[in-house]
């Protein structure tokens, strides 16, 4: 199910709660009915609004656009996977936060593996002067 579909369902829901509530108070005037309550109304709204925020999220991450220089950073700390796109073409690597040589700093860092196999340790800054870009999935 999709996320429009369920916020369709959530609609739909919600005036069948309605109608029944209707249907209810007809029947018996003096009586409340828990589905004509003003909180059922704001609950169902709630969750259409989280599923927005959600499908939200999701669209951004499936769009994989280039990386910002701070989702690398947060990506770093996770130690996540990207893919590097660069003069030598698109290699797989480890993002890293390393100790600065001879500093007092950490700096943003990717393990890439070449094709003939081998494992070297780049500075993300270095690497995007270059032009190189990254993404969370292969581009």
């Amino acid at each position: 199910m999709t996320t429009e579909e369920a916020i369709k369902r959530l609609r739909r829901q919600m005036e069948i709660n309605k109608y029944t509530a209707g249907i209810i108070k007809s029947l018996s005037p003096g009586s409340e009915s828990n589905l004509s309550d003003g909180d059922g109304a704001e609950a169902f709204e709630m969750a259409i609004v989280a599923l927005r925020a959600q499908q939200g999220k999701l669209d951004s991450i499936l769009a994989n656009g280039p990386l910002t220089l701070k989702e690398l950073q947060e990506m770093a700390c996770k130690q996540e996977p990207v893919w590097c796109v660069d003069h030598d073409g698109i290699n797989a690597g480890l993002l890293s936060m390393q100790d600065a040589y001879k500093k007092d700093e950490q700096i943003l860092c990717i393990f890439l593996q070449d094709k003939e196999g081998h494992i070297g340790i780049y500075s993300v800054a270095d690497l995007t002067k270059s032009r190189a870009r990254f993404y969370r999935r292969r581009p």
